[in-house]
């Protein structure tokens, strides 16, 4: 057993390694909405998008002229690091706090350019919602987030696993399109709502701790469960079987676990039992108490 509490080299460094692509997850979501969407003004949902509209509005009302997106970001935020610090995770805590500052510098620093990168909104909208999306999922996947909807979507996600962080970010962003739709032209609004799906699908799919995978292992080394419970803190069911080809006696042992635990259990068997058998189901569909470990 002492072997499984043991870390590798490459492990002991993995937090750092952590912290620094939750930055560039951040910077990436930076470049995705300043330079491809920025130039034809279109707006995020959810927090960004109100502090969008709150530097169009200051921009307009009191001539400033400066890109106060990310101080509008930095600002709104502030009650919903209370409710990180208070209902999460430390180290989400943390990291969140990491991000949004990082989130603050690359929606202040990165130039928008002065004209549209290309003259096509909704190519420009994809490209944007896809690099934007990416950054978002890295941040979430890496045990932080980009504050704003997130951390309600994180909150929610721990009462009802059920709940989506995605899905939450949708329903509070269609209150700033509508808004828009009230002040701005149709084009802007429809673009902005494709520019956010497109955001929201993309790190839905980079954010795997949100996908269930059952996994059965098919092992001579019935000890395998013990890595499963200790290591990715998960439940594992095992039972005695023989094999049909060979007559002798072999384990089989089931367990669920979210997509991104996935790659770690089949990496420690490739180490340490390259005969075992894994067969693995995506999209399961689990009812009853399954812990996300929403900050792995």
């Amino acid at each position: 057993m002492k072997g499984f509490a043991l870390r590798s080299r490459a492990q002991r460094f993995e937090p750092a390694s952590r912290y620094l692509l939750c930055i560039f997850g951040a910077v990436l979501y930076g470049i995705g909405l300043n330079i491809f969407v920025g130039p034809i003004h279109l707006y995020m949902g959810g927090v960004t998008g109100i502090a969008q509209i709150g530097n169009t509005l200051s921009s307009q009302l009191l001539g400033i002229q400066m890109n106060m997106t990310g101080y509008v970001v930095f600002i709104i935020n502030i009650p919903l690091l209370f409710m990180a610090y208070k209902y999460m995770n430390r180290i989400f805590f943390v990291k969140t706090i990491i991000t949004i500052i990082a989130e603050m510098a690359a929606f202040s620093w990165i130039p928008i350019p002065a004209a549209p990168l290309l003259d096509d909104p909704l190519t420009l909208s994809v490209i944007g919602g896809i690099i934007s999306g990416f950054g978002c999922g890295l941040i979430l996947r890496y045990g932080g987030s980009s504050g704003g909807v997130d951390i309600l979507g994180v909150y929610a996600a721990m009462k009802n696993p059920n709940i989506s962080v995605g899905t939450l970010s949708l329903i509070l962003s269609a209150l700033v399109f509508v808004y828009c739709a009230f002040v701005y032209p149709f084009e802007t609004v429809a673009y902005s709502v494709i520019y956010t799906l497109i955001t929201t699908f993309v790190y839905e799919k980079v954010y795997l701790q949100n996908i269930k995978v059952s996994v059965l292992v098919i092992t001579k080394q019935p000890e395998h469960w013990v890595y499963i419970n200790n290591v990715l803190q998960r439940g594992a069911t095992f039972w005695r079987g023989i094999g049909a080809y060979s007559g002798t006696d072999t384990y089989i042992i089931f367990s669920v676990v979210s997509k991104y635990e996935m790659p770690i259990l089949r990496r420690y068997l490739r180490e340490k039992d390259p005969n075992s058998f894994m067969v693995a189901w995506d999209q399961v569909t689990v009812n009853g108490h399954f812990q996300s470990h929403l900050f792995s």
